[in-house]
């Protein structure tokens, strides 16, 4: 059994909010705003929403990606255990620059 909110939205129905926030956007509520805002945002040119080209950001997004993998293989070294010495607050591997 699917009880997702969009089960229970026709189409139609919408469809007319959302070229009623084509026409006005004031005319639909905050939260509607910020979906249609976001969706319009999705339908954008590949490259256009996110400032850059398609390889900054597949880079972008690689690094992040192998940062978070570097976090979650040594990110313990900066754990704070032993409450009678100073924390390391930096490691070579979790720069960002890294």
């Amino acid at each position: 059994m699917n009880d997702s909110f969009l089960s229970n939205v026709s189409e139609e129905w919408m469809d007319s909010l959302y070229a009623a926030w084509q026409r006005d956007a004031a005319s639909v509520s905050e939260e509607w705003r910020i979906f249609f805002s976001g969706f319009q945002l999705g339908l954008a040119e590949p490259g256009r929403a996110a400032g850059g080209t398609d390889e900054t950001r597949a880079l972008k997004q690689a690094a992040v990606f192998l940062l978070t993998l570097r976090y979650r293989n040594v990110g313990h070294l900066l754990a704070c255990t032993d409450p009678l010495s100073p924390c390391r607050l930096e490691h070579p591997l979790l720069a960002l620059s890294a």
